[in-house]
C-alpha cells in the first residue's frame, strides 16, 4: 500500500504531515519519559500486555508466508460473518481480472491457472451462500489467494501460490492444496472472537453504517490508500499479530490518521480510530481528541488542506 510506504520513509513529506499534525503521537511509545507518558496516556501498553488467545498452530514453521495469507483471510472471514461479503465486488474479483487481462498471457500456464482458480473462486463463492463455518473457512483461502493477485500482482504467482495452483488439475485438487495450519488457524480466530463480531452484527441490524475497505477522495496524493472497514463513525484497523510494541502500536494510529487526513472532504464524518487485535480478542478505540487535542477538527482541516500543497514528485507522483 503507498499510504504505508510513504509512512515508513522518513522522509516522507506526507509523513512529517502527519507527524506535524499529531506530536505528542509522534513520540509516544519512544524511549523519551514524555512519549512513554503519552503511550500510558493512549493505553498502548494495556495492549502490548494483551494476553495471546488464538495464537500460531504449532507446526508452523515460515511465520512470515502463514501470516499474510491468514490475515487476509481472516478479513474476509469476518465480512462474511458479518453478511457484508459480495465475491464478485471484492478486492478477490478485481485479483481475478488483473491475472485473466494481465498476468496470464504472460505465463506458460496462464490458462491451465486462470482455470483452476476460476473455477475455485466459483466455489467458494457458493460456499459462502450455502457453506458451513467449515466450509467458509476454506472459502475465505481461496479469496485470498486471489485478492493476494490485485494486492502483489506477480509476485503473488511466483510464490508458493503459484506453484499450488499450477501443480493442481482441477477445483477438488486447488482446495485439498490448503494448508490444514492455515485452517485451523483461521478456526481459532473464528472461534475467539465471536462475542466481539456478534456485537457489531447487532449494532448493525440496528442501524450502524458500515463500509468495508473504504476509500479516501485524497488517496491519490499518495498513490493510493484504503482502509479496513468503518462501523459508524469509528475507522478500523484490522492486525492479526502475535507480538506488540507500543511503537508498532503508534505506527498504526499514524496510519489510521493518514487515512482520515485524506478523507479530504471529511465524508465519513470520523470521530473515533480504532484497531481490532484477533489474536488477542481484543478491541481499543479512540476518540480522535484523545489523539489531537481538544482543537481536533481545526488540527484535521488544516492537515487536509496542507497536504494538497505537498510536492508531489517526492511522494511518487508524476507533476
Amino acid at each position: 500500500m503507498s499510504l504505508t510506504r510513504e509512512l515508513n520513509k522518513k522522509q516522507s513529506p506526507f509523513r512529517q504531515l502527519v507527524e506535524g499534525c499529531a506530536p505528542a503521537l509522534a513520540i509516544a511509545g519512544g524511549r523519551s519519559p514524555e512519549g512513554q507518558r503519552v503511550a500510558e496516556r493512549l493505553g498502548f501498553y494495556d495492549l502490548v500486555k494483551a494476553r495471546v488467545l488464538a495464537p500460531l498452530p504449532d507446526g508452523v514453521s515460515d511465520a512470515r508466508r502463514h501470516s499474510p495469507t491468514v490475515g487476509m483471510a481472516f478479513d474476509i472471514r469476518t465480512r462474511m460473518m458479518l453478511g457484508e461479503f459480495e465475491p464478485r465486488r471484492s478486492a478477490s474479483a478485481m485479483g481475478m481480472d488483473v491475472f485473466n487481462h494481465l498476468l496470464a498471457p504472460l505465463l506458460p500456464n496462464g490458462q491451465h491457472i486462470s482455470d483452476v482458480l476460476g473455477d475455485a473462486f466459483l466455489e467458494a463463492e457458493r460456499l459462502t451462500k450455502d457453506g458451513d463455518d467449515v466450509d467458509q473457512d476454506y472459502a475465505s483461502i481461496v479469496f485470498a489467494w486471489c485478492e493476494s493477485l490485485y494486492r502483489a500482482g506477480v509476485r503473488a504467482i511466483r510464490s508458493s501460490l503459484g506453484e499450488r495452483l499450477s501443480a493442481a488439475r482441477n477445483v477438488d485438487e486447488v482446495y485439498d492444496s490448503i494448508p490444514p495450519l492455515m485452517l485451523e488457524d483461521i478456526a481459532r480466530l473464528r472461534i475467539v472472537n465471536q462475542r466481539q463480531i456478534k456485537h457489531w452484527r447487532l449494532r448493525m441490524r440496528h442501524g450502524a453504517f458500515f463500509i468495508s475497505n473504504p476509500s479516501f477522495s485524497g488517496d491519490f496524493l499518495v498513490g493510493g490508500a484504503d482502509g479496513d472497514w468503518f462501523i459508524d463513525d469509528t475507522l478500523f484497523d484490522f492486525k492479526v499479530v502475535d507480538k506488540i510494541s507500543a511503537p508498532w502500536v503508534r505506527k498504526v494510529l499514524m496510519q489510521l490518521l493518514g487515512y482520515l487526513i485524506l478523507d479530504l472532504d471529511n465524508d465519513y464524518q470520523a470521530k473515533c480510530i480504532g484497531v481490532w487485535l484477533p489474536r488477542q480478542a481484543t478491541v481499543r478505540t479512540w476518540d480522535i481528541e484523545e489523539i489531537l487535542g481538544n482543537d481536533a477538527g481545526e488540527a484535521l482541516a488544516k492537515a487536509r488542506r496542507d497536504v494538497l500543497g505537498l510536492p508531489m514528485k517526492r511522494m511518487g507522483m508524476i507533476a
